[in-house]
Order: structure tokens, then C-alpha cells, then sequence
């Protein structure tokens, strides 16, 4: 065997040893402190924009799944890069239909949150990670309900004080992300800077599309309203 294949086995076996090691590095961890980064690096970029280059690097990093390497990224910012990336996969509403592409994003976007990733870093336009992913994914409950689990804000203001809340409102079809939404302490008259509030927005969609989930959701915040009283 020469030299040089004995060199790239030891790298190779040595770069697997590191993978499986199970422990994030030190570059993540100060005083023994977990460090959450607030910010995304000017780098990250949703799956909409990325180019064929960019399709090429998601194959590569597929055999290199956190899932079955346990690769970890290097600092708290790479891991709210990946989150901030996964949030505008286009996953299907009708779980049913969740193929493996599906399966295998929900369950790396698992992975980086129990890692700590930031659901609330936000990017150079001021919007967070769970502003991008309830537009993106309004209608997928098991997502969304992920992210509130995490702490994920549901008040976070852009510039124009578009909420997710706001979001959600303008792009859900299913009473279930409303419901979750609510109990997580949203706040369904909460203004942007037009003045609308989630339910505005909802009844004018009710009444220009008159849908049955939409119907559903007004009646749900019919009954909010109540309560509040």
C-alpha cells in the first residue's frame, strides 16, 4: 500500500471518528454557556434562491446528514444558517403525501433545533427565521407547532411590524396553525403598520374566498373575542 493511500485512510477514518463523536464544539459553547447568536450571516440564503451550484452542495451535504454522521456545524451561526435555509422548503400540507425529501427536512430541522438554533435570528431585513417559514409553510401544522415548541416568537416585528402572526393570517388554510398560534399567546389584534391585525386580515380572506377552513378560523377567533370579554 503506498504512502499516500495510507495517508488519506488515516484522514479518512480520523474525519469519521470526529463526525461520531456526538459532542458540538467548543466554538458553541462559552464559560460552559450555551451561546445563541441573534443574527444570520449575510451567507445564508432560503432553498427558492439557490442555484444549481447550490442544488449540488445540498446532495453532498445529504451524505453528510447530521442525521447519520452527526456532522455538527461549527458555530451557533452555521446552525441558525441551516435552520433559516430549511425554513422555505416547501413541504407538502397534506402530510399524506410527505415523500422522503419531506421527512428527511422535518427531521433535520429537529435536529437543529434541539441544538439550540435560533428560531428568532434574524436576517438582514430584520425578519426571523419563523417570520420566513410562516409564509413559506402557513398550512403545515406539525412545522409550525415545532417551532412554537421552541419558543419561537410569534409578536417578532419586521420594520413594517409584520408579525408571523400576520403571516400566517394571510397564508394558512388549516384552523389548527390558528389554534396553536393563540395558545402559544398570540395576539390576534396586534397591528402592522397599515393598521391590520391578524383578524382582519382573515375575515377579508373569509370574504373574498369563502373557504370552509376560513370559515372555521372566524369562528375560532369569534369565540377568541369572547373570551377576551
Amino acid at each position: 500500500m503506498s504512502k499516500a493511500v495510507m495517508v488519506c485512510l488515516i484522514l479518512f477514518y480520523t474525519w469519521i471518528a470526529l463526525a461520531k463523536s456526538g459532542s458540538p464544539p467548543d466554538a458553541m459553547v462559552e464559560n460552559g454557556t450555551h451561546v445563541e447568536s441573534t443574527t444570520l450571516g449575510t451567507h445564508c440564503f432560503l432553498e427558492s434562491e439557490w442555484n444549481w451550484i447550490d442544488k449540488a452542495k445540498l446532495r453532498l451535504n445529504s451524505w453528510t446528514n447530521p442525521l447519520k454522521w452527526k456532522i455538527f456545524p461549527q458555530t451557533q451561526e452555521e446552525l441558525n444558517c441551516r435552520l433559516y435555509e430549511l425554513s422555505g422548503f416547501p413541504y407538502d400540507s397534506n402530510l399524506e403525501r410527505w415523500d422522503k425529501k419531506d421527512k428527511a427536512v422535518f427531521q433535520e430541522t429537529q435536529w437543529l433545533i434541539k441544538q439550540k438554533a435560533n428560531t428568532n435570528a434574524r436576517d438582514e431585513y430584520s425578519q426571523t427565521i419563523f417570520f420566513t417559514l410562516s409564509s413559506t409553510n402557513a398550512s403545515v401544522f406539525p412545522v409550525i407547532d415545532l417551532f412554537l415548541s421552541a419558543d419561537a416568537d410569534v409578536h417578532a416585528q419586521t420594520s413594517d411590524l409584520d408579525t408571523p402572526f400576520h403571516n400566517i393570517s394571510r397564508y394558512t388554510y388549516n384552523p389548527d396553525v390558528l389554534r396553536a398560534f393563540i395558545t402559544a399567546g398570540g395576539d390576534p389584534l396586534i397591528e402592522n403598520l397599515k393598521g391590520e391585525t391578524p383578524t382582519d386580515i382573515i375575515y377579508e380572506r373569509e370574504k373574498d374566498e369563502s373557504h370552509p377552513a376560513l370559515q372555521e378560523m372566524t369562528q375560532i377567533l369569534d369565540e377568541y373575542g369572547k373570551d377576551v370579554e
